[in-house]
């Protein structure tokens, strides 16, 4: 039977073998080489204090968060709004002010007919060129803007901004037309002088920010994020050379580059696994040749460790 001292002996062994296999595994884990890593340090308008720096592989140059924004709003400058027009809301008022002048004119000639034509031709094509609520001026959205993109069911048309009404002078607009059809006829003048323009003045037009805003995506998704390439071999900067804007969005473009080729996320994990894996299985092998070969040097602590 063995003694109480045997056994603690024989454990103590076992755990220092296997605190070296450990020891050893994380050892190796930290010398193994890993991915690239940018180890400069620069600021802008500083020397550059390293030694020449060459490019080792190709990588794209990145835009700086500034001009991305500016490429951004240069483009949405150009950007068309898209407007609804309601033709529910055109038939409705073309319907009625056609009835009212009708019962206006009370007696129906051919001059009276020719009025009639004439004012509701008019009135129709205000209501196709587009009623805002408020002046094109308060509208931001149509700041800067020379044409808006006038939407009828599945029809889109360009309908020039400086051609859009307001209610208001929509109300002028057509007022002024009927005061000159009108004078031409004093009768008819006279029989129109109660119509109430004001219930067939309403905005037929809506901005749509659903279709604008699909189309600011869309111009957004093809605004690139690089500009140019450096290739591998190729010079990034000389030292003591100042590290000025362009050499400073280099370099940031530069370390992007290795951030990005150290592996993120899933990948970045399964590169450690894979090395610990490999470690593991050699270190495994080793202490099998040593269990069956070479035992008295496992069981001796100083020529183990060494």
């Amino acid at each position: 039977m063995k003694s109480y001292t045997q056994i603690i002996r024989n454990y103590s062994r076992v755990f220092y073998q296997i605190f070296i296999f450990l020891l050893t595994a994380f050892l190796l884990q930290l010398i193994m080489p890993g991915e690239p890593i940018f180890k400069f340090e620069y600021q802008k308008g500083s020397p550059w204090r390293h030694e020449n720096l060459i490019a080792s592989f190709d990588f794209a140059i990145q835009k700086t968060d500034v001009e991305i924004e500016n490429e951004k709003l240069e483009k949405l400058k150009k950007l068309t709004p898209y407007f609804k027009l309601d033709t529910a809301v055109n038939n409705s008022l073309l319907k009625a002010i056609r009835h009212d002048l009708l019962i206006a004119l009370d007696t129906f000639n051919t001059l009276e007919n020719n009025t009639l034509n004439r004012l509701t031709s008019e009135f129709d094509n205000i209501l196709k060129t587009g009623i805002l609520q408020r002046s094109v001026d308060s509208y931001e959205i149509l700041e800067g803007k020379m044409e808006i993109a006038q939407i009828t069911g599945n029809i889109s048309v360009k309908i020039q901004v400086n051609q859009l009404y307001s209610e208001k002078s929509a109300y002028n607009y057509f007022t002024g037309i009927l005061t000159q059809v009108l004078q031409e006829d004093p009768e008819l003048q006279e029989k129109t002088i109660n119509l109430d323009i004001t219930k067939y003045i309403k905005a037929n037009l809506e901005y749509d920010t659903e279709t604008t805003q699909k189309q600011i995506e869309e111009i957004e998704s093809f605004i690139s994020t690089t500009q140019g390439m450096v290739q591998a071999g190729e010079r990034i900067i000389l030292n003591g050379e100042i590290v000025d804007a362009e050499k400073f969005n280099i370099l940031e473009s530069l370390k992007t580059s290795y951030k990005k080729k150290q592996g993120e996320g899933f990948n970045k994990y399964m590169i450690t696994a894979g090395k610990s894996l490999l470690i593991i299985i050699l270190l495994t092998l080793v202490f099998i040749f040593l269990y069956f070969y070479r035992k008295d040097i496992l069981n001796h602590f100083r020529r183990l460790t060494f």
